[in-house]
């Protein structure tokens, strides 16, 4: 299955999970940007992101916008990260960690980063480098 496929069906089975529903689901159909799939999670009036990485098994949570918009406004969702860790296997990243300065303790521990696109595109948090519109 592939990653996009595993993560629209985990997004449905947390949503029912959890009292809310899947309104929207951004899958990057093979295009190089950005670089993550989205779905939107709805409970009454508030709505939140749901931001699972291509490249490699984390995801976060924003407040809502286009997958094109930047930079993101990462949010914590602790009932759904509890709900997704039941069922992907994946790192959740918290707000306060993708806050946190890129620097060369962040460049070892996430070292499948394209150190040309980091040299281009000079990221200044693990954030901006990890959840990217780059081509």
């Amino acid at each position: 299955m592939t990653v996009a496929k595993e993560f629209h069906r985990a997004c449905f089975q947390v949503a029912r999970a959890t009292g809310r529903e899947l309104t929207a689901f951004t899958d990057t159909g093979g295009r190089v940007a950005p670089d993550f799939h989205q779905a939107i999670l709805s409970r009454h009036e508030h709505s939140i992101a749901v931001l699972r990485s291509r490249r490699f098994a984390a995801l976060t949570f924003t407040e809502p916008q286009d997958p094109a918009t930047f930079p993101k406004t990462f949010v914590d969702a602790p009932e759904l990260a509890e709900a997704f860790l039941e069922i992907l296997d994946v790192r959740v990243l918290s707000a306060d960690e993708l806050a946190r300065d890129f620097g060369k303790q962040a460049r070892a521990e996430f070292p499948h980063l394209d150190p040309n696109d980091l040299a281009y595109w000079r990221p200044g948090t693990l954030g901006e480098a990890l959840f990217t519109h780059w081509d």
